[in-house]
C-alpha cells in the first residue's frame, strides 16, 4: 500500500474529511420550511402545556423544560462566539425535548393527535429517504 492510501484509492485524509465535517447535503428551502414548522408546533404546543394546568405544572416537567431552555441558551452563546453551529451540544437535551413533546402532543385533540403521530414521521422518513436516495448520489457523484 502507498503512503497515506487506503485500499480503493482513499487517502487517509480523504476518509477523515469525510467522517469529519465534509459531508453535508443541503435539502431544498422546503424541507426546511417543513423542519421549522415541526419545531414551532412542538415549541407552541410544549408551552400550552407549561401555561394549562395539569401535568404542565408538575415540577418535574417544569425542570425539564428549565433544562431545555438552558441548553439551548447556552448552545447559542457558544455558537455565536464560533464560526459553525454546533447542534450535537443539543443531544443533552434529547430526552427532555422528547418527555415534554410527547406529553404536549397528548393534550391534543384525538383527531390531531392521530394525524400527527403518522404525519410528522412520515415527513421525516420522506426527507431522509429523499436525502439518501437522491441528494447524496448527486452530491458526491464522480467527475
Amino acid at each position: 500500500m502507498s503512503e497515506g492510501k487506503r485500499p480503493g484509492g482513499l487517502t487517509a485524509l480523504a476518509v477523515l474529511n469525510f467522517v469529519f465535517g465534509g459531508f453535508n447535503v443541503i435539502y431544498t428551502d422546503g424541507v426546511y420550511r417543513g423542519f421549522f414548522v415541526l419545531t414551532a408546533l412542538g415549541v407552541a404546543s410544549t408551552l400550552v402545556l407549561l401555561a394549562r394546568p395539569g401535568i404542565g405544572r408538575d415540577p418535574r416537567v417544569r425542570a425539564l423544560a428549565l433544562l431545555v431552555v438552558c441548553n439551548v441558551l447556552a448552545v447559542a452563546a457558544w455558537t455565536s462566539r464560533l464560526l459553525g453551529s454546533q447542534g450535537r451540544l443539543l443531544f443533552p437535551s434529547l430526552p427532555a425535548i422528547a418527555v415534554l413533546a410527547a406529553l404536549s402532543v397528548e393534550a391534543w385533540p384525538a383527531r390531531v393527535r392521530a394525524a400527527a403521530r403518522i404525519g410528522a414521521p412520515l415527513y421525516l422518513l420522506a426527507a431522509a429517504a429523499w436525502a439518501c436516495l437522491v441528494l447524496i448520489p448527486e452530491s458526491y457523484r464522480l467527475p
